[in-house]
């Protein structure tokens, strides 16, 4: 029987060492989630059993129960909803024509621009706090969802912008001046050439606004004062308490603030991937 070489053996042996790192990592990353979903069905005096059930033996739905009775949870969820979609619309309408322009025109002052914006990015969310809370305040846009969606904006906008329009770079000009030739105008080039060519970046820009926006709590916690316009991220705050705090409550509604995310995400995967890594390799 002829032994396999020894260039056949130690490629095995790396594949095997390649695969089980993948699980490891696999299984680092997911452990987080699951160990969320069992706290939230085990009894709140089998939560800190020393050592931990890894598979729960007592399951209940009474910490859902709970939370479902006495928060407005799925009020909560909505207004989240609400922020984040809104934030979504109104980003992607700023966002395509500064990315466009940035990309295919030249003019005056555009490098300046462009370096304006990635400054925008840098700055620090914290200086802008309450600056925003006065003027929100005199305009009488304090404790409303709208002041959240624009805060969102401005958020996500910067990051957004360059994202495109490095997609937009990717795009072969030779297109658009085929396009001239047939008599289309910039808007016709944008809508009917540009975009539908870019939209695996369109769903990452919307994806990455949408999480930005689901995900914020310092603006909404400052922005917001009536419990019934708090979005999901201020309404898991309200769980913890000075002196106790119902851990399995906080796992169920952790569930409940987790699951549109996760169907965002498991929908728009493979776009969101192809649309950052898109802009990276020059067409």
């Amino acid at each position: 029987m002829k032994k396999p070489n020894k260039y056949y053996v130690e490629k095995r042996i790396s594949r095997v060492f390649f695969y089980l790192g993948i699980i490891i990592i696999c299984i680092i990353a997911v452990f987080p989630l699951y160990w969320m979903i069992i706290g939230s069905i085990q009894p709140k005096q089998n939560f800190f059993d020393y050592p931990p059930q890894l598979i729960p033996l007592n399951i209940t739905l009474s910490n859902y129960t709970d939370i479902i009775l006495s928060k407005p949870i799925f009020g909560w969820i909505a207004n989240s909803l609400i922020v984040a979609i809104g934030a979504v619309i109104i980003t992607l309408i700023f966002t395509i024509p500064a990315a466009h322009s940035l990309s295919r025109f030249k003019y005056r002052g555009k490098n300046i621009l462009a370096f304006i914006i990635l400054s925008a990015e840098l700055l620090p969310s914290v200086l802008i706090l309450i600056p925003l809370f006065m003027i929100f305040l005199r305009l009488k846009l304090y404790d409303s969802l709208f002041s959240l969606i624009i805060v969102n904006v401005g958020l996500s906008m910067p990051f957004c912008i360059w994202v495109l329009k490095g997609f937009f770079d990717t795009i072969p000009r030779e297109i658009e001046e085929a396009s001239r030739i047939d008599g289309c105008n910039e808007f016709q080039i944008l809508f009917r050439i540009i975009l539908p060519l870019s939209y695996p970046a369109i769903i990452t820009i919307s994806t990455l606004t949408f999480l930005t926006a689901w995900d914020e709590f310092m603006f909404s916690m400052t922005l917001i004062s009536n419990r019934e316009n708090w979005v999901a991220s201020v309404g898991l705050k309200s769980f913890f308490g000075q002196l106790l705090t119902p851990w399995g409550q906080v796992m169920a509604a952790s569930v409940f603030f987790t699951i549109p995310v996760l169907i965002l995400f498991a929908i728009f995967q493979k776009y969101i991937i192809s649309g950052l890594t898109g802009g990276a390799i020059k067409g």
